[in-house]
C-alpha cells in the first residue's frame, strides 16, 4: 500500500455515513484453473488491509451480464468493490448506479489515468447531469518503487504459483 492512512481515510468517511467503495479495472474471471476468483482474492486483500467495503450497498453481488463483448467477462460488483473488467470504467458506472436505484449528489474518483476519469465525468454527466464529478488523478504509485526483488525471489515466487496451480489452489499470500 502505497499511502499508509489510506484505511483510516476509509473508515472516517464511512463513520460519517459517506458511502465508499473500490472501483478498479480488474478482470472478473477465476485465476486460471486453479478455482479461486480475482473477486475474492481482491476483496480478501483489501480487507486484510484494513480497507472493507462491503457496507456500501446491500447487496453483496451484481453480475452484470448486459455489458459484455467478446474480449471481457461481465462486470461484477462483489463486497463493495465494482470490477470494470478492463479500462472501461466509463462503461460501467451509469449501468452500476441505475440498478443500485442511486444517485450521489458528489461522486468523488480517486485514479491513476487521467482517461478513466475523464470517461467516468462523461457518463455521470449523461446518465444525470447533476452529479457532481470530483475527479482526482493520483499520481503516488509513480513515485512508488517497492524494494528491489532479486531474480532468485522473482523466481522462486513464480514457481510457487505454478505448483499451487498445478494442485488446483492458490496462495495469495504474496
Amino acid at each position: 500500500m502505497i499511502e499508509k492512512n489510506t484505511p483510516k481515510i476509509i473508515q472516517s468517511l464511512q463513520q460519517a455515513g459517506v458511502k465508499v467503495m473500490a472501483f478498479t479495472a480488474a478482470v472478473t474471471s477465476r485465476l486460471g484453473e486453479c478455482g479461486s476468483k480475482v473477486e475474492y482474492a481482491r476483496w480478501y486483500a483489501l480487507k486484510k488491509l484494513g480497507m472493507n467495503f462491503q457496507k456500501a450497498f446491500p447487496q453483496q453481488k451484481i453480475i452484470f451480464n448486459e455489458i459484455t463483448s467478446k474480449d471481457y467477462n461481465p462486470p461484477v460488483y462483489y463486497q463493495g468493490i465494482l470490477f470494470a473488467n478492463g479500462d472501461r470504467k466509463g462503461e460501467v458506472i451509469a449501468p452500476f448506479l441505475a440498478y443500485m436505484d442511486f444517485i450521489p449528489r458528489v461522486f468523488i474518483m480517486v485514479y491513476d489515468s487521467k482517461s478513466n476519469l475523464e470517461a467516468i465525468a462523461a457518463a455521470l454527466n449523461e446518465f444525470d447531469p447533476t452529479i457532481q464529478f470530483v475527479g482526482i488523478e493520483y499520481r503516488g504509485a509513480q513515485q512508488y518503487a517497492p524494494k528491489t526483488i532479486s531474480k532468485e525471489e522473482f523466481t522462486k515466487f513464480w514457481q510457487r504459483m505454478a505448483h499451487s496451480a498445478k494442485a488446483k489452489t492458490i496462495d495469495t499470500r504474496r
